[in-house]
């Protein structure tokens, strides 16, 4: 393992090796190459792209399944006032851009 290698990793706090995963993570992304997507990724992309354009209705709207997810996140499971609910969706638009 890597952190056997570099024994100031083993000396990191919880929070310490997460931020240092986030910054890693963020030096790939910079890299268009340095995750290449698999040919079987791509191949289910494709077929449920042909689903979707096939039953555009069958699916929901971004909108709504992070409002699900958030929801849920929140234990927010019990009935909620549309106001409510339409002020959570405005809160949550930041998670759109």
């Amino acid at each position: 393992m890597i952190i056997d290698t570099i024994p100031q990793l083993k000396k990191l706090s919880n929070t310490e090796k997460l931020l240092l995963t986030n910054e890693l993570w963020d030096s790939l992304s910079l890299q268009e190459d340095a995750l290449p997507v698999p040919e079987s990724h791509k191949k289910i992309l494709d077929e449920r792209l042909r689903d979707h354009e096939a039953n555009p209705e069958q699916g929901f709207a971004w909108k709504e399944v992070k409002f699900r997810i958030l929801k849920k996140k929140m234990n927010l499971e019990i009935f909620i006032k549309p106001r409510v609910e339409s002020d959570l969706l405005e809160a949550f638009k930041f998670y759109d851009e």
